[in-house]
């Protein structure tokens, strides 16, 4: 399950950092015209914490997924394999 959120994540997170980055090219473009640069600076923070914390975000699932997957300790890893022409899934055993 938590894979299955992790590719989600990693497949959406380009979109919504590109989405991120044309509104705020767009509003810092608003702001350059009018020559409001107290926006300016509020606009730079406000997209620098967002993405810090996209990037927090992303970094708490990864250390979540590694200490909650795989298997038991001890287990023998049995890497993929063809058995009567067809591929078997890796196991721990």
């Amino acid at each position: 399950m938590t894979a299955a959120v992790l590719r989600i994540i990693l497949f959406l997170l380009p979109l919504v950092l590109y989405l991120m980055w044309r509104r705020h090219a767009q509003h810092r473009a608003e702001a350059q015209a009018e020559g409001d640069q107290e926006t300016l600076d509020q606009l730079q923070t406000q997209f620098m914490w967002v993405v810090i914390g996209l990037v927090a975000l992303f970094g708490a699932i990864a250390v979540s997924l590694a200490f909650t997957s795989g298997s038991e300790p001890g287990k023998v890893y049995v890497p993929p394999h063809m058995e009567d022409g067809k591929v078997v899934p890796g196991t721990f055993k």
